[in-house]
């Protein structure tokens, strides 16, 4: 149990973090070809990475595994590009309220699919977490003041949503079928990279662009961030695949990373930020508590 809270932790943290990173890179990309360019960087970071500790751990490469990792591949490529998109075009508030509820689509594939179902208590527990992402949000101050955005700009975190909800999945199939972990991520991230990579130059050449889709300035500024992102995303990543291999089923460990990421956010805004703790805010908290305690019997 000690094990199981402090990846738990680990998993938390770099996902609240996540959200803030994205919204920087959105700042730092001027055209839609470098916002497909700008996760590919992060991505061959990870895929090196994950393919070295694959190797030194002596993981036999498993290729049945590969399907399911490109489609996490493709999911988090998807993911991450729309999400730097959609932060153009709305507040950094909406986006990651729809992003919150792609906890749903991994519990709900899982119950289907590879027959994990949640207990009755759990998916309470669900519906409290439901209840504050729509809470803390779903508020006109949320919108931009004086113009609503298109229904064009409010789906595209949508996809990012259910893209990112696919990601989770894979990683919790892959989790169960206990298939070697490196090489699964190694795969994930290097399929990912190709596809945005290709994606980035295509959308650069057809505008009559030349050399690299993303220009030396916005490069350099971007780049911290980058890094980043790189490590909040393989740490949250990783972790979610060490919990969902036999630690936490789907319910548990989706509901109570989402649930505490957002009270994290809220007690760094509160320190941090100056933001003012108002009722909703303290009512938001409770609604985590206790929707995280209602996941105690989906952890081992």
């Amino acid at each position: 149990m000690p094990l199981t809270i402090l990846i738990l932790s680990l998993c938390i943290l770099s996902s609240g973090f996540a959200g803030n990173i994205y919204k920087k890179l959105s700042v730092n990309s001027d055209s839609l070809a470098a916002s497909l360019t700008m996760p590919s960087l992060w991505f061959v970071m990870l895929a090196v990475f994950f393919g070295i500790l694959s190797a030194l751990t002596g993981e036999i490469p498993d290729i049945t595994a590969v399907p399911i990792s490109v489609l996490g591949g493709a999911g988090i490529a998807a993911a991450s590009f729309i999400l730097i998109e959609s932060m153009k075009k709305v507040s950094l508030s909406i986006s990651l309220i729809i992003m919150n509820l792609n906890f749903i689509i991994p519990v709900i594939l899982s119950a289907i699919f590879l027959k994990v179902p949640a207990a009755p208590l759990q998916l309470a527990g669900m519906l409290l977490s439901i209840t504050v992402i729509v809470l803390l949000n779903v508020t006109p101050s949320a919108v931009a003041i004086g113009e609503k955005p298109k229904k064009t700009a409010i789906l595209l975190p949508l996809v990012a949503c259910i893209a990112n909800g696919m990601v989770n999945f894979c990683i919790t199939v892959n989790g169960n079928h206990g298939s070697p972990p490196m090489f699964f991520f190694a795969v994930m991230y290097g399929s990912g990279a190709l596809g945005c990579l290709a994606a980035g130059f295509a959308v650069h050449r057809v505008r009559g662009g030349k050399g690299f889709p993303i220009a030396k300035p916005a490069f350099k500024a971007a780049l911290p961030s980058i890094a980043l992102l790189g490590l909040c995303n393989g740490v949250c990543f990783y972790t979610e695949r060490l919990l969902a291999q036999g630690r936490m089923n789907p319910a548990a460990l989706f509901t109570t990373v989402t649930c505490a990421s957002i009270a994290l956010s809220l007690v760094i805004g509160f320190l941090f930020q100056g933001d003012k703790l108002t009722k909703k805010s303290m009512i938001s908290m409770v609604f985590c508590v206790i929707a995280i305690l209602c996941q105690h019997s989906g952890i081992a």
